[in-house]
Parts: structure tokens; C-alpha cells; sequence
């Protein structure tokens, strides 16, 4: 999985033709300066973040000796608060799909941050299994980038963006430091994802409910209950407040998927109970996401009183 194919003639030629505007040290160290890609801590050491040559295309492997490096596009990082590493969910994904992590669309990749970021507000460890379950795999022929499809009837989020186009030409190189070579690689020498794009995607109708496990059916039990084409745009949004953890950054988090998703007060008492359920903080998020509603729902009712009284007569 870690080593490229040379040979690029089942890629797209437009795939092929297509370089970085990210061709200097400067462009790219202004880039990371307003977007750190790197999560904090021990993992912050295991990349270098560098400019592409003209001659390098977002497809191209790796040949000959050298580290072993990947593409990333820097909407995932900007737009979408993809961070490195990968965590297991991540590469779990890739691998089941076969692709690489430039392969994916954005609009696929946001799906996929929102499905995290939903897991993660109710406590739940998110799984390739359970997130594949709602969409299906085409991949086009010759390779292009990669969208899933969600199935008739189940389509969890809507797109991130209608038309994702200048995403195209954005994109950085990843070296792969020694250091990581015991996250990234298993003993056997192969790699958790594939770095380079790949031949063969994975082309799937449906992925088969019947093979996962309990915590992946508690997973699809939950999702089945929500409302469908959940905005993506806007959950992914409050990604860094919910990173934050604080019961109240929680509570704002609830009340945004309420107002922006247009979801019915009950929906929004269903993730605020999940979350009591699962969280360490307990009742306490659940009293103060109901406080704060009465309370608004008080000043909503005041509102309304003294516009009637400024009514003229």
C-alpha cells in the first residue's frame, strides 16, 4: 500500500496536468502561519510541510529512494479542520476505500469530518463501517477524484460546497519523518492508508450493515434517527469550539445544529441527552443546555411583550 504505481495513463489527464501554486518555502510558511496543520504535541515532529516543484501533480508516487511523503490540499486544512496525523477513523476510512487522502473530494471529506464531529457530540467511537453504510462507491474511470454517493433515502449531510473548484492547484507535500514510521507503518513495512493514489478504489452498491459490531450498530441506530441532508458547512463550522470540551462551548454547539439544521426541539433534546449519557460532565450539560434554552425562550417572550407595547395604538 505504501508503494506508488509509475505508470500514470489510468489517471485523468486533467489530474495529471494540474501542479501546485504552493512552489516556495515562503508561500508555504505564510500558508502555515494563518492554518497550522500540525496537531499539538509528540505527533508534531513526525512531518515536514513543503512546496511541490512545477513538475509534480497531486498524483504522482513515489519512485526511487527517499521518504515517503503524501498530498494534502490545503482547503482540508483551512475549510475543513482536517489536522496530521490522521486519526484511526481517518485512515480506517482511506483503507477501506482504497484511496488517497488528495483521491477524496472535499465535499466527501467534509461528510466525513461532519460524521466524526457528530460521534464525537455523542460520545461515540465513529468506524469506517458505520460511516460507509450511508453512501455508495463508483470511482471513475480512468481515476479522477473520488465522491461517495449517498444512498436514496439515507443521505446524512448535504454538500460542503455546491462546486468545489479552485481546490484544484492548492495542495502541499507531507514528508513523512522517521520518527512516525511506527504510526504510519505496520511491521510488515506497509502503510495504515495509502499515501499515493491507487488504481483501483473500492466500488461498493452497499456497504453490508450485518458485518459490524455492537458499537457500530449503537452507531447506526443513532444516526438512523436524525433528520437527513444535515448542512455540513454549517456543523463543521463550530468544529474548533467543540475541540475546546467546556460544557458551555457544548451548549452552543446544540443550539447552532438546532437553529442552522432548522431541527425540531426534540432532535436537539436528543443529541443534549446522548451527550449527558456518555459525557464525564454528566447532568450538568443537560441542565445547563435547558437552562439556556429557557432562558432564551424567557428573552424571546420579553421581546415580543415589549414590541406589542411600542405598537402604536
Amino acid at each position: 500500500m505504501g508503494v506508488p504505481l509509475v505508470d500514470l495513463s489510468w489517471v485523468d489527464s486533467k489530474v495529471v496536468r494540474i501542479s501546485s501554486s504552493y512552489k516556495t518555502e515562503a508561500f508555504v510558511s505564510k500558508f502555515l502561519d494563518k492554518c497550522p496543520v500540525l496537531k499539538a504535541g509528540e505527533h508534531s515532529s513526525f512531518f515536514s510541510v513543503v512546496p511541490c516543484s512545477s513538475t509534480e501533480s497531486v498524483c504522482l508516487g513515489r519512485s526511487g529512494i527517499g521518504p515517503p511523503f503524501f498530498y494534502m490540499y490545503t482547503c482540508l486544512f483551512a475549510d475543513l479542520h482536517v489536522s496530521l496525523p490522521f486519526d484511526k477513523f481517518i485512515m480506517d476510512v482511506l483503507r477501506a476505500l482504497y484511496v488517497a487522502s488528495t483521491q477524496i473530494h472535499p465535499n466527501t471529506w467534509a461528510s466525513i469530518q461532519a460524521f466524526r464531529l457528530l460521534c464525537d457530540v455523542m460520545r461515540l467511537h465513529p468506524s469506517p463501517f458505520s460511516f460507509l453504510s450511508y453512501y455508495t462507491s463508483h470511482p471513475a474511470q480512468p481515476v479522477s477524484w473520488h465522491s461517495l454517493i449517498g444512498q436514496s433515502g439515507s443521505v446524512l449531510f448535504n454538500s460542503f460546497v455546491v462546486s468545489y473548484k479552485i481546490f484544484k492547484e492548492s495542495f502541499v507535500k507531507v514528508i513523512v519523518r522517521p520518527e512516525a514510521t511506527t504510526y504510519f507503518f505496520d511491521e510488515a513495512g506497509w502503510s495504515q492508508f495509502p499515501l499515493y493514489w491507487t488504481s483501483q478504489p473500492r466500488d461498493f452498491k452497499e456497504w453490508p450493515r450485518p458485518m459490524g459490531g455492537a458499537d457500530e450498530l449503537e452507531i447506526l441506530s443513532l444516526f438512523d434517527a436524525l433528520p437527513r441532508k444535515l448542512p455540513t458547512r454549517r456543523l463543521i463550522v463550530h468544529m474548533p469550539n467543540w475541540r475546546d470540551g467546556r460544557p458551555l462551548r457544548v451548549c452552543v454547539f446544540i443550539s447552532a445544529i438546532g437553529r442552522f439544521c432548522l431541527l425540531s426541539s426534540n432532535t436537539c433534546n436528543f443529541f443534549a441527552e446522548i451527550m449527558a449519557q456518555k459525557s464525564p460532565a454528566g447532568p450538568n450539560i443537560l441542565d445547563a443546555y435547558k437552562g439556556g434554552r429557557e432562558k432564551k425562550a424567557s428573552q424571546h417572550r420579553c421581546l415580543r411583550h415589549n414590541k406589542r407595547l411600542e405598537r402604536p395604538r
